[in-house]
């Protein structure tokens, strides 16, 4: 397996346009997806040091937007205004326990579809 770690979004995207490889964020979801051979990718593109992809702005119109590599932590202690930012931080506040908080993504947790992922349907 080959491992990547770019620095910016456009050779992420570069790297990631082959059939074999998948984004690796927290590592959360897809590490244990790898460990029971459920998926075995060719190319790990790790997203970690692309800055573009961290954090929760709040929008003029009282939107949020939120980074794919935002961890589970981040966002539960947000303290934004809106009742869609705050049920996704108290969705978040529950995920798992505090060292998957820290780690995991809530862009992992989305892309993978993870089962016992609150962020769906919040």
């Amino acid at each position: 397996m080959e491992f990547f770690s770019p620095t910016d979004l456009r050779e992420a995207l570069r790297l990631l346009a082959t059939d074999d490889a998948r984004p690796l964020a927290g590592g959360q979801s897809l590490v244990a997806m790898m460990n029971l051979d459920l998926v075995a990718p060719g190319r790990l593109v790790s997203l970690r040091r692309i800055d573009a992809l961290r954090g929760i702005n709040l929008q003029g119109d009282g939107t949020a937007r939120i980074g794919a590599m935002t961890t589970h932590a981040e966002l539960a202690a947000c303290q934004g205004s809106s009742p869609a930012l705050r049920l996704l931080a108290m969705a978040a506040a529950v995920v798992a326990y505090p060292a998957v908080r820290n780690f995991g993504t809530l862009g992992g947790a989305v892309a993978h579809a993870d089962p016992a992922g609150d962020y769906p349907a919040a």
